[in-house]
């Protein structure tokens, strides 16, 4: 049965493919259900699981074509058929900057493989510059 380190292989595979806009290998990595919900940075991104396939690859164009998505923090938990996944993570654009973000998951296992039924990017933006006031963190 697979276990943590098959789901951060998984993990692996996620972000590569992100990062490459490959919709064929993304679309062996979601859950082949209706329910699954993909949710980024934009307010727009509140994607289902064929709208995500269709917007990704124009998405990584956009971004100046492929780049590189570097785990820093990586948290991989299981129980049972039900993986999760918290990262901190960095996008190395082509032009040379970097974008450091966040990300959850929520997998199933379906047939022997992780799959993904939920998954969310955020920017950490500070409690200041979003409500107007610093908050202790």
């Amino acid at each position: 049965m697979p276990d943590i380190d098959d789901l951060k292989t998984t993990w692996a595979r996620v972000k590569e493919s992100i990062s490459r806009g490959d919709g064929n290998q993304l679309d062996q990595l979601l859950a082949r259900r209706e329910a699954v919900r993909i949710i980024a940075t934009d307010p727009q991104e509140w994607w289902d699981r064929w709208q995500f396939l269709a917007v990704v690859p124009g998405q990584v164009e956009g971004m100046g074509g492929p780049f590189e998505i570097r785990s820093e923090a990586l948290e991989a938990y299981r129980e049972g058929t039900v993986g999760w996944i918290a990262d901190r993570l960095t996008a190395h654009l082509r032009d040379g900057s970097t974008i450091p973000f966040r990300a959850t998951g929520v997998f199933h296992l379906e047939d022997g493989q992780w799959r993904i039924v939920q998954m969310h990017w955020s920017l950490g933006v500070t409690n200041e510059e979003t409500l107007g006031v610093e908050l202790p963190t």
